[in-house]
Parts: structure tokens; sequence; C-alpha cells
């Protein structure tokens, strides 16, 4: 493609990339691309996973430039509970900034 800038989102399902997205990265190169990752989680992602999704798409000749993931559910009397949906969406404008910067620095 003609692209050289591309942002990959992802729920994430216990632990790993939905499948959908997986069977995108393995089926495609990205040789010469940078490229963003953007996932949606309902706990914040243990570093050995992110890195395995990283390590897929840089597998496949990407130069992963960023990571970001947003945490939709939050703990409440030791119960996971959806965040408010502004909330969310606040959450998500603030990695705006910080993709902006990760493509063009």
């Amino acid at each position: 493609s003609p692209y050289k800038k591309i942002i990959i989102a992802s729920p994430i399902w216990t632990g790993t990339l939905s499948t959908a997205i997986r069977t995108l990265i393995d089926k495609n190169r990205f040789d010469n691309k940078q490229v963003i990752m953007f996932t949606t989680t309902n706990a914040a992602e243990k570093e050995k996973y992110i890195e395995k999704s990283k390590a897929r798409v840089a597998k496949q000749g990407a130069q992963v430039v960023g990571y970001y993931q947003v945490v939709v559910k939050r703990a409440v009397d030791g119960k996971k509970v959806d965040k408010p949906k502004q909330e969310i969406i606040e959450d998500t404008l603030k990695v705006v900034p910080e993709i902006k910067k990760a493509f063009f620095k």
C-alpha cells in the first residue's frame, strides 16, 4: 500500500490481540512501515503480552513506533465494572497527541 504509517487497533482478549487482527498481521507484510498499536482492554496489559504483540508485527517487517492501550473497566469493591462511556472517550483522546508525536518525531 502507499501508506507508510499504519495504526493497528484491536481489543485484547485473554491477553492477546483479537483473532481477526492476528490473522491480518500474519497474512500481511509491513516492510518499510511505521506501525502504532492501539488496544482496548479490561485490565492493563502485562509487559510480556505487549512485547509479544509488538514482536508479531515486527516479524512482518514493521517498525513498531508506539503501543497504546485504553482500559475500559475499573475495580470497584473487588469487581470489574465498566467505566462510564465519557471517561473511556477522554482516556482515548489523551493518547491521540502521543500517537501523533510517535509518528511525527
